[in-house]
């Protein structure tokens, strides 16, 4: 599975794909930017996501 998002400091847009690249699920969330947020604030916005956090291998 592969992860992609498009991220701002005020929202994110995120695609999981598979191997073929079909698509297993969109999600958004709060913006992900690493030039402001720390690294815990970044993880604790991504466990937030039921979608992103569940599907994890």
């Amino acid at each position: 599975m592969k992860l992609l998002v498009d991220s701002g400091s005020t929202k994110a847009d995120w695609i999981a794909i598979d191997d073929s690249g079909k698509v297993l699920f969109t999600t958004q969330s709060l913006g992900v930017n690493p030039e402001v947020l720390g690294k815990d604030e970044v993880l604790n916005r991504l466990n937030d996501r039921f979608d992103i956090s569940h599907n994890r291998k």
